[in-house]
């Protein structure tokens, strides 16, 4: 025999019930019974008063509501009639209409009293559960989001992901933020339509003056009364949770929330947004260590350590795939030293700067550039299966473009470059070191052939090496 208690699974309109009263009591058991209206019909609310409070909630509601009792209980065809009236005639007419209806159930004086105390205490319970649930999932959100910051993602991923679970953790209706990012502003939302790209640029402005007024400066979120209505998307919302950095409105995300705020989720949101600020900037001064310790500090392009790793990276791909090439180009300012001598080490470190910026947009965005050290650059260039890199072409334009360099009241000061540059195919060489040793070599010849030109190795599938000199100037080889 199952020891299991016998449950059935009610539906929409399985129970019928008329409320008599719409007095305080009325309304109270108004209030509770509508949370179960899933599957608890309201059919009216009765009483003489029209303004009375529960009948002008019935009204908002969409219930029916009647100020005839005798009339609405006779014409009453559902389940259970609830009367908080205490009236003795209303009573009397309770019980003919019962003995005449079997099935009808009467609830009245301090029955009724009684069933509003244990259902509402059963719905707080219900409620508080609820509402735990929901902080929970909140509190969730941010533990989430601080695992994120050990992903490669981006400020607007991170801001995305927690608008996701501030909608859920709050159990919002609608969710909208926007990143601000000048012309390039993004938007994204829970909406249940498209929304335009991109943001208007006068509604940006509009934000930035809003959230950082004297009535919401410095306010870890702001509830909107009235609502803040947005144009672009035609919705409104209620509370906001607007994000700065340095004072600067970076992002603002906007929920429509169903409810009051009540006081553990005024806090909740309170930490929400001092996490997600946190977080924000944990990633910022991630992403600042990360470009240190990848970046030279006076040129900007690419470390040695760094272009180490990556053609490593490339290396292992030409071997894996067999296809393709990889060429690797090494950079010599001719006359450094005179340089520095004559002129000073500041203006030698402007002229590594000019010379960092000529190498890297004469090179394609995937290309690898970085200051190998002191007056050495070195490149590297993946090439595609079946396609030739014009080789000699890419490093004469550098030469002719690295003289023209002009430093302001040193106009007189003569620049060039040697360059050495080796290619390889798959298989013919055993190591990234070995490719970078045979552009070292190349560049030592460059020098030696009288500086200011560029001398080429190919490895070829047979393993001979093609070498090749060349002056731009006299196109000698």
């Amino acid at each position: 025999m199952s020891n299991s208690t016998p449950h059935i699974q009610l539906q929409k309109g399985d129970i019928h019930i008329l409320i008599l009263g719409g007095g305080n009591g009325g309304n109270a058991l108004l209030n509770l019974f509508y949370q179960y209206s899933d599957w608890l019909y309201i059919d009216g609310v009765i009483d003489v008063d029209e303004q009375a409070v529960g009948i002008q909630h019935a009204h908002s509601l969409g219930i029916p509501i009647y100020t005839d009792a005798f009339q609405a209980i006779e014409d009453f065809t559902g389940d259970i009639i609830i009367d908080v009236t205490a009236n003795a005639k209303l009573r009397q007419k309770l019980i003919q209409t019962k003995l005449k209806r079997e099935n009808l159930e009467v609830i009245s004086g301090k029955s009724s009293r009684l069933l509003f105390d244990l259902v509402n205490q059963e719905h707080k319970q219900q409620q508080t559960i609820k509402d735990k649930d929901l902080h929970l999932k909140l509190l969730n959100a941010m533990l989430d989001l601080s695992l994120k910051l050990e992903e490669h993602q981006g400020t607007s991923d991170i801001i995305k992901h927690a608008s996701q679970g501030i909608h859920q953790g709050l159990q919002a209706r609608k969710a909208l933020t926007i990143v601000i990012k000048g012309m390039d502003s993004e938007c994204f939302g829970i909406l249940d339509k498209p929304i335009p790209s991109p943001v208007p640029q006068d509604f940006i402005l509009h934000l930035q003056q809003y959230f950082t007024s004297q009535a919401h400066k410095g306010k870890a979120f702001v509830s909107l009364s009235p609502a803040l209505y947005i144009p672009f998307v035609d919705e409104t919302f209620n509370l906001a949770i607007p994000l700065f950095e340095q004072h600067t409105l970076i992002a603002v995300i906007l929920v429509e929330h169903h409810k009051a705020l009540d006081v553990n989720t005024r806090m909740l949101l309170e930490v929400t947004s001092s996490h997600l600020h946190l977080a924000i900037q944990a990633k910022k001064n991630h992403q600042a260590l990360e470009f240190q310790a990848i970046r030279d500090p006076l040129t900007g392009i690419y470390n040695r350590r760094h272009f180490a790793t990556r053609i490593e990276e490339e290396f292992n791909r030409l071997e894996r795939g067999q296809q393709g090439s990889l060429s690797c180009m090494f950079f010599d300012v001719d006359f450094f030293k005179l340089i520095n001598d004559q002129y000073g080490h500041e203006v030698g470190d402007i002229l590594l700067v000019r010379i960092a910026e000529h190498i890297r947009q004469h090179l394609r965005a995937y290309d690898i550039v970085a200051r190998y050290g002191g007056d050495e650059f070195i490149a590297l260039l993946p090439g595609e299966l079946g396609k030739t890199l014009p080789l000699e072409n890419i490093a004469c334009r550098i030469l002719d473009s690295v003289k023209q360099i002009k430093i302001k009241g040193y106009e007189d000061m003569r620049v060039s470059l040697s360059i050495g540059v080796a290619c390889v195919l798959p298989a013919t060489i055993t190591s990234s070191q070995e490719l970078i040793t045979l552009a070292d070599d190349a560049l030592y010849h460059a020098k030696n052939a009288g500086k200011g030109c560029v001398r080429l190795k190919e490895v070829l599938e047979n393993s001979y090496i093609k070498e090749t000199t060349v002056h731009p100037a006299s196109s000698e080889s």
